[in-house]
């Protein structure tokens, strides 16, 4: 099966004046259709780094990342445009515009792709429908709703202009058991229902084993890839990860 998302050699360096740190070191990874993946490793082993270059919020040192093999470097013009067209971002932090509404902040990114203004508000209520935000939240600010509600919200923005790959850093740290387990397992059933492809960055093992696929970081490098067994449909076939690093 083609890959939706590919690294092949992805390395990041980091000049701290001091000498140079190598954050993530020759990393090849595969990401499938439908699959939730989860990205574990100690403090420092570059899981975030390896995200943020997988969304392209940062740039490689060296290597290349694919989108159905083909370079994101010879795709897109901008990693901006690679970032509208195919990912879409959760945070811990939620990261919504404090003065706009919950539908608001979904449709925002709507109106930034260009969305024809009919087709936002339409697209936007059934997002957060989706995510489980009945209509009587829609009109609130995200300082009159709880966490778990911000980071449904968050998601629902995330998805707004169909990217067929999520990524979400830590989502469930400001969250409790309950709401995280709730916020997982929402991300989970999208992978399972809708073949949206998941990386969730997490260093939480009993969130990690919700997903069909666990890739260990350690000093930069992948240390394990397996499919994780007690993660649900395990959705196509897993590559393990080249382990002699």
């Amino acid at each position: 099966m083609t890959a939706v998302l590919s690294c092949r050699s992805l390395s990041k360096s980091y000049d701290t004046g001091a000498g140079l740190v190598e954050a993530v070191k020759d990393i090849d990874l595969d990401i499938r259709k439908g699959e939730f993946t989860a990205i574990i490793g100690p403090s420092g082993s570059g899981k975030t780094t390896l995200l943020s270059m997988l969304g392209g919020l940062e740039r490689p040192s060296s290597g290349e990342i694919f989108i159905e093999d083909e370079p994101i470097s010879q795709r897109f013009r901008d990693l901006s445009d690679y970032r509208r067209e195919e990912v879409g971002f959760v945070f811990q932090g939620y990261n919504l515009v404090s003065h706009f509404t919950a539908i608001e902040n979904v449709i925002l990114p709507m109106e930034l792709a260009g969305v024809p203004r009919s087709e936002r508000k339409g697209r936007a209520t059934e997002l957060l429908l989706s995510v489980g935000i009945p209509e009587e939240r829609f009109g609130h600010r995200p300082l009159r709703l709880s966490g778990g509600e911000q980071q449904r919200v968050a998601i629902a923005r995330a998805l707004a202009n169909t990217p067929p790959i999520l990524f979400a850093d830590e989502p469930t740290g400001n969250l409790d058991k309950k709401n995280a387990d709730h916020v997982i397992d929402l991300l989970r059933q999208m992978a399972n229902n809708t073949g949206l492809s998941v990386v969730v960055v997490t260093h939480n093992e009993r969130i990690a084993g919700k997903a069909n696929r666990v890739v260990s970081l350690n000093y930069g490098r992948v240390e394990s890839d397996s499919a994780n067994g007690t993660g649900g449909d395990e959705g196509g076939s897993q590559r393990s990860a080249d382990t002699a690093h």
